[in-house]
């Protein structure tokens, strides 16, 4: 019995991936294998039994350098002829070799456990293997291949949504060059190279470069702004005419609003800015909501009419400041003087930019009348020939 098991740890230890000694040789290249005669002193003479087999005697000095076989390796050799060949034993060098970082060590032992015991949870489970609905083991790398899963950079991913995180990577990264390109070509606008840098400018279709090209909206100088706005046009992703739109709603300039518009009136992404358009609409910014209906008139947005109707006129509060019997310091901010009584008072402004897109849309003139514009437009979407009483 005692025999077997020495046989059997002997088997062991010679099926375990050797970490053995590297011997680099002054001659360029290195050696693998077991130092034999590590009590030579002087050295004279390295005999290595090499990993691939057979043994070989080198002189001393044609050896440069040793890297030795690491010190936890060298006393797990020891401990392992007077390990148990049970799954007692193994279990527990497993645990030994891991505390010392031997992981392909404790993989050894675990294999072994499971080679005892095919059914030892806490083994299949320290080795990564689940049960399959089937209620067999499987290592958790095969169950997640078979689901169609790839493991990239230690995360388990299925080929689309890598392909998307690669996309979204490569488009950061690109993104941040254009932001260097742009800034780079800017500062040549001023100098020699202004031809070259305007050239290089104008040739720009990448989606990725949206951000770069976005700063050059708010540049001093009017033919940049408007060189921006067409570039976005010709880039013509979603994302160039959500930028188009946002400088008709924002930009302080009017020039470079109407221009956005027109570049947005006949392309692609007119559905975009309608939609846009329309939610500005729904805020109680007078100024913004204005903007949009200019831009809702420029696309002739029929689906815009009701929602204009709705704003023709808007409501603001402002706060008065009363000081004995008359009215002083209209403001519509807080935070008056201490002592002065402060009431909240609204009053009703009528949306010029409002009534010009519903005139340019529907070539009709009610004014401000919400009633009147409301009762057209229900006369006017009736199909004729639509009787409305009741059966007799």
């Amino acid at each position: 019995m005692r025999n077997t098991l020495l046989l059997a740890l002997s088997l062991a230890l010679n099926a375990l991936p050797c970490r053995a000694d590297l011997f680099h040789l002054k001659s360029g290249g290195s050696l693998e294998g077991k130092l034999l005669n590590e009590d030579e002193t002087p050295r004279r003479t390295y005999n290595i039994s090499l990993s691939t087999g057979g043994q070989i005697a080198l002189d001393a000095d044609h050896v440069a350098e040793v890297t030795r076989v690491s010190q936890e390796r060298d006393e797990y050799e020891k401990l392992l002829p007077r390990m148990p060949d049970t799954v007692r034993g193994h279990l527990t060098m497993a645990e030994w070799c891991k505390r010392r970082n031997l992981l392909v060590e404790r993989e050894f032992h675990l294999q072994h456990v499971i080679r005892l015991d095919p059914d030892h949870e806490e083994a299949r489970r320290l080795l990564d293997y689940q049960k399959t609905p089937d209620g067999k083991w499987a290592r958790r790398e095969e169950i997640m291949r078979d689901r169609g899963y790839e493991s990239v950079r230690g995360r388990w991913r299925l080929p689309q949504q890598q392909a998307v995180e690669d996309s979204a990577k490569q488009f950061a990264e690109d993104s941040i060059q254009w932001q260097k390109n742009v800034r780079m070509w800017e500062g040549w606008l001023s100098g020699r190279r202004a031809e070259e840098a305007w050239e290089k400018l104008s040739k720009i279709t990448d989606p990725a470069a949206i951000e770069a090209v976005g700063r050059l909206l708010n540049h001093r100088d009017p033919r940049l702004r408007e060189l921006a706005v067409d570039i976005l046009a010709r880039i013509g992703s979603p994302e160039a005419y959500d930028a188009l739109a946002a400088v008709a709603l924002h930009s302080s300039d009017g020039e470079m609003r109407l221009y956005s518009l027109r570049q947005l009136k006949d392309s692609p992404g007119r559905a975009r800015a309608e939609s846009l358009f329309l939610a500005a609409l729904q805020t109680t910014d007078t100024v913004q909501i204005n903007r949009a209906a200019t831009g809702l008139g420029e696309l002739r947005s029929e689906a815009a009419v009701v929602p204009l109707i709705n704003v023709l006129t808007t409501t603001q509060r402002y706060k008065v400041n009363l000081s004995g019997p008359n009215e002083l310091n209209v403001s519509s901010a807080g935070g008056l003087g201490v002592g002065k009584q402060v009431v909240e008072r609204t009053r009703v402004l009528e949306n010029k930019s409002v009534l010009d897109a519903l005139i340019a849309i529907t070539k009709q003139n009610f004014q401000y009348s919400s009633e009147l514009w409301k009762r057209w437009y229900l006369q006017s979407t009736i199909p004729p020939d639509l009787d409305l009483r009741r059966d007799q």
